[in-house]
């Protein structure tokens, strides 16, 4: 909102206020502490930015231990198989077979948790959205008073001056 009604904000200099704001809330990616690594976020804060990265630190070993653990299926697979071609008791197709099989199945299980992934994420989005949704608002639809009498509006407004700072010699009052 400050951003899309940037000339308010300037007009009454509360850049530096809306800066503040936006650093609480969100976090300053620029601003690290000095001796700290450049993807590892400051300690000092729980802003948006840092969760983001710690997040994305997380997915990525977990990714990369997925990874490594299906690599490592494939080779004993392999392994394994080949012990039984030689041995006579598996053909060469039936281990090439089993060994496409399992890679589409590990492939399929890699999507199914991304799915699930995805699906906490709209579950937890939601969440939130319902309970804005049944919060009991602080002004009430119905009722309400209303003045006896007609209101009379004799307002005088004296000695009043305002410009704006862009054009200091233009009086718009």
């Amino acid at each position: 909102e400050s951003i899309s009604n940037i000339r308010t904000v300037r007009s009454f200099a509360a850049d530096e206020l809306e800066i503040a704001k936006y650093v609480q809330a969100v976090g300053d990616p620029d601003g690290r502490m000095p001796g700290t690594c450049c993807w590892i976020p400051p300690r000092r804060t729980n802003s948006t930015y840092s969760l983001g990265v710690k997040k994305q630190m997380a997915a990525s070993l977990f990714m990369g231990f997925v990874v490594c653990a299906g690599l490592s299926t494939s080779v004993l697979i392999v392994w394994y198989g080949s012990t039984l071609v030689l041995e006579g008791d598996v053909s060469q197709g039936d281990l090439v077979a089993f060994a496409l099989y399992s890679v589409q199945i590990g492939a399929s299980l890699g999507m199914l948790a991304g799915l699930a992934s995805q699906l906490f994420n709209a579950v937890g989005a939601s969440k939130r959205a319902f309970q804005l949704i049944d919060r009991t608002p602080q002004v009430p639809w119905q009722g309400g008073t209303y003045p006896d009498a007609p209101v009379a509006g004799n307002i005088k407004f004296q000695n009043v001056h305002f410009a704006y700072p862009s054009r200091k010699d233009v009086p718009v009052l």
